[in-house]
């Protein structure tokens, strides 16, 4: 490990050797495959223009991680992502590089996959798929609803339209399509499959398609139209649940109901999650979970038929596919009153997220209720698409989360609103990594 002499006595070399330590035998055990190269050297260097690069055997990270001050726990964590991100990119990137460009998503996705499983599964860092919700994905959710959005698999004529590709549809939305990949695969056909693309490919360039093979090999799944419908067209889609009640209050039918923006109108198949929530001495706990695939305009879900509504029932629990959700109007409820009350924190974020969507599609008219059900314990997470000028993930004082909630407000009424310049965000740095 090396940095500048200056800064020798503010790196923590031992705690980086750790993560560093904790990703190697994480990746190793999942792809069955040992690392490749001799040595594996971190490099934190001056003046560096991006997060990190991952040359094969020697990394260059920013100077920006070597600490001299208190930082925040998201920088610390960003730090660790992106210090597994690289080493990631050892297999994925480097042992097997892409032939061109167009397939820029699928390297920075792989490794930014990765390393939010590897932060969340081999270090103290385990809420970090929270962290990817409320960051990676908010960007990604943002970007893909503006006039610039385009397919994740771009056309690549030359390098300068490799630089205008370097943007959060290639980063975040690509790592979020790539997550619902593993959803639809299984994540062991998915690891399996990895480990075959490895040992049929290693020190030779590959194309989308090579590594797509394997995964159908390995789950049985046809991936030639989910390829076509994720990956080469652009926009978000909408899911909300449709249902009747009977008289006792129990679900006497229940369907998902898929919806797009008109001018990108593809509906996509999705694997989800949808929990159910109800009241545990106080709690809001997950009382029962269902994983199903869904596709089209309509999709029944038989299964729920029969059970006792819910006090909260969330779809794309556990955020498994990249799209909007919508809350029923009794859930909505709930959450108005009794958001900090759900115990795990990616359901909030998740929650979180879907009120700032509806607010911003005109479904929802005001976020009145913001402040009503704020959580009052630390570290609890607002993505960033609600609070565009909050520097960190977490706001552990609870003024500073509901100074984030009063912007919430501001954003959703159209009113003006004087609020202090954000610090600088030095997370924005990290996203910046190779």
């Amino acid at each position: 490990m090396f940095c500048r002499e200056s800064l020798a006595e503010y790196l923590d070399a031992e705690y980086i050797f750790e993560k560093t330590r904790q990703g190697f035998a994480f990746f190793e055990q999942q792809f069955d495959y040992p690392y490749p190269f001799d040595k594996y050297d971190q490099l934190f260097v001056p003046e560096f223009n991006a997060g990190a690069m991952e040359n094969a055997g020697a990394v260059t990270f920013t100077e920006a991680y070597v600490f001299r001050s208190q930082v925040t726990d998201a920088m610390r964590e960003r730090r660790v992502i992106t210090i597994l991100h690289e080493l990631a990119h050892m297999w994925f990137g480097d042992l097997v590089t892409m032939r061109w460009w167009n397939d820029l998503w699928l390297n920075e996705s792989f490794a930014e996959y990765m390393s939010t499983l590897a932060t969340a599964d081999a270090t103290e860092w385990n809420e970090c798929w929270t962290t990817f919700v409320a960051s990676e994905k908010s960007w990604a959710y943002r970007q893909d609803q503006l006039p610039s959005t385009h397919p994740i698999v771009a056309e690549i004529h030359d390098l300068e339209d490799v630089l205008v590709n370097f943007d959060g549809i290639t980063y975040a939305k690509g790592a979020s399509v790539l997550k619902q990949l593993v959803a639809w695969v299984g994540q062991d056909s998915f690891m399996k499959g990895v480990h075959e693309y490895f040992v049929k490919h290693h020190h030779s360039n590959t194309e989308l398609p090579d590594l797509l093979g394997e995964l159908e090999t390995q789950s049985g799944r046809d991936l030639a139209e989910w390829s076509q419908k994720w990956l080469e067209t652009a926009g978000v889609n909408t899911l909300r649940p449709k249902f009747t009640l009977d008289k006792d209050g129990n679900y006497a039918s229940f369907s998902i109901e898929q919806t797009a923006a008109s001018d990108y109108p593809t509906l996509r198949p999705h694997r989800i999650a949808i929990g159910l929530y109800e009241d545990r001495a106080g709690s809001l706990e997950r009382v029962r979970r269902l994983e199903i695939d869904i596709d089209g305009a309509e999709t029944q879900v038989p299964k729920l038929v029969g059970t006792q509504r819910p006090a909260l029932l969330l779809l794309n629990d556990d955020d498994l596919t990249y799209a909007k959700i919508r809350l029923d109007e009794h859930s909505l409820e709930t959450v108005s009153q009794r958001l900090g009350d759900i115990a795990d924190s990616l359901p909030r974020a998740i929650i979180w997220g879907t009120l700032w969507d509806a607010t911003r599609d005109a479904e929802f008219p005001r976020a009145d209720s913001s402040t009503s059900h704020l959580p009052t314990s630390a570290k609890k997470p607002v993505p960033r698409r609600c609070a565009p000028s909050c520097s960190s993930l977490y706001f552990q004082p609870p003024a500073m989360f509901r100074r984030c909630a009063a912007m919430l407000l501001c954003v959703s009424s159209a009113t003006q609103c004087g609020t202090s310049p954000a610090p600088p965000n030095q997370a924005q740095i990290a996203s910046s990594s190779s």
